[in-house]
């Protein structure tokens, strides 16, 4: 349920159409994210919660161990 005008609005989030529509909209707020961040300049760092956190700050830190 969210917030509606009225009350809650509820919705079947297991509705086949419901996660359909649901993924258009996460899917193109990546593809704006992307493209911001692409035009913008900023590097990209593939990571995943499977790698050691170590090695996750390593990618993200980059040389040096600072941001930038």
């Amino acid at each position: 349920a969210v917030a509606g005008a009225e009350g809650p609005l509820w919705f079947d989030a297991g509705n086949a159409a419901f996660q359909r529509a649901w993924q258009a909209k996460v899917d193109a707020h990546e593809q704006q994210l992307d493209q911001g961040f692409r035009t913008a300049g900023v590097p990209f760092a593939t990571i995943t919660t499977a790698a050691a956190s170590a090695a996750t700050l390593r990618t993200l830190l980059g040389p040096g161990g600072r941001i930038g």
